[in-house]
């Protein structure tokens, strides 16, 4: 399929995610002349990549920082531990920088609080995210945050059920409710609009990272 496409003339060849990694790094060396940007991801992540493959990474840590911060300030003025949790899929880069980011907002908020993290190694299940979110607020958290796609609208359940706060992620996750305190995005339109001008202008360049 990939080499379907790198036939096809196009001024590059833009992939989403790191699914095709293995086979980018195949492709892109038969097609020298062709870049190939893999977007959400970074260069390093694709095995043996040749000089025609860039990297396109959102700073996802920065946003989820804010929404730690947030939360862990939140969670002072409630009695008791400052607790917060964090309901991961799989303990991938993607994810790990949403909770990495997290983490460190909300010490930097309240430097004794305690984040609980949890990893459901699951994308789809929501009853594994929100029993492992029912763990975490047993444990005293007054706010949990969803780093688990679909899996974590269990996240999401579980913080209404309980009365507390829940941060979203990936899209705006307000409309679940009033407990949502807030939702970490990531500008994917920002992304390709930045491939897309380069392109045009003819300054795409390939062997590294563009950094957002």
């Amino acid at each position: 399929f990939l080499s379907l496409i790198a036939r096809q003339g196009y001024a590059a060849v833009v992939l989403f995610g790191l699914s095709y990694a293995p086979q980018v790094s195949a492709v892109a060396r038969r097609y020298p002349t062709v870049p190939f940007v893999v977007m959400d991801a970074p260069r390093s992540d694709v095995p043996k990549a040749p000089p025609n493959v860039e990297g396109e990474v959102l700073q996802a840590r920065e946003a989820a920082f804010l929404a730690g911060w947030l939360a862990a300030k939140l969670e002072q003025r409630r009695s008791g531990p400052d607790v917060v949790g964090v309901v991961g899929g799989w303990k991938v880069q993607p994810v790990t920088d949403f909770v990495d980011g997290f983490a460190a907002g909300a010490k930097r908020a309240a430097p004794h609080v305690k984040v609980l993290v949890d990893y459901s190694r699951d994308f789809v299940d929501t009853a594994k995210c929100a029993a492992l979110a029912r763990r975490q607020i047993a444990r005293g958290a007054g706010s949990v945050f969803n780093v688990a796609g679909g899996c974590g609208l269990g996240t999401m359940e579980a913080a209404a059920e309980a009365g507390i706060w829940a941060g979203g992620v990936d899209t705006d996750q307000t409309f679940l409710g009033p407990h949502v305190l807030t939702s970490v995005l990531k500008k994917y339109e920002a992304a390709f609009v930045d491939v897309f001008d380069r392109v045009k202008a003819g300054k795409l360049g390939t062997g590294g990272d563009t950094i957002l």
